[in-house]
């Protein structure tokens, strides 16, 4: 059993390190992040500055875990709030678009839609908002340390996301369109 879970623990693990890598390099593609962690190695044609920069961090959480026997537990349980909070938002993203772009062309939608007018609303995102969304704050009232530590680590977070978007003199929610920069990987392969 400890075998079995700690592979699958290591997969999840780089699984997580490679997305955010490349969720990175869109950000950063989108002037969202420095524009160094979007930056794409010609060979493997990787995100390598994020890959490293995102290994480094996580080697780094794991040092306290040496010294007490309660850091893994309660970083385990700070990682489902972090996933929890991001699934929520991709819940919302998606009823979102619905709502705002609802003549955009759907090549293939899931059935159980809620109509309202010429918009249609899926049932699969309100469920999973839902649930994503009460299981954290299951996490919230339950978890001390994920409830101190996950909300210090947002406002962090925007704190420096908006120093680095006042420091390219942008606005907070959106990239003006004289400014936007091409996002297509041939593009960026192409100017390295």
């Amino acid at each position: 059993m400890a075998i079995l879970a700690a592979s699958i623990l290591l997969t999840a693990t780089n699984a997580r390190l490679m997305g955010i890598s490349r969720l990175s390099f869109n950000m950063s593609k989108h002037q969202q992040m420095p524009h160094t962690l979007g930056r794409v190695r010609h060979r493997f044609r990787t995100p390598y500055i994020s890959i490293i920069f995102y290994c480094l961090i996580a080697l780094l959480l794991l040092v306290p875990g040496f010294f007490t026997n309660t850091f893994f537990a309660e970083l385990g349980s700070l990682y489902v709030f972090g996933s929890l909070l991001c699934f929520a938002f991709a819940h919302i993203a998606i009823i979102g678009l619905r709502v705002r772009k609802a003549d955009l062309p759907r090549p293939f939608k899931l059935r159980l839609n809620i109509k309202m007018g010429n918009k249609e609303i899926p049932i699969t995102a309100m469920l999973g908002f839902t649930a994503t969304f009460l299981i954290w704050l299951t996490v919230i009232v339950t978890q001390p340390f994920s409830r101190w530590v996950g909300f210090i680590w947002l406002v962090f977070g925007f704190a420096i996301y908006s120093l680095f978007r006042h420091k390219e003199h942008l606005p907070l929610t959106h990239v003006p369109l004289e400014q936007q920069k091409p996002s297509s990987i041939k593009t960026v392969m192409k100017s390295g």
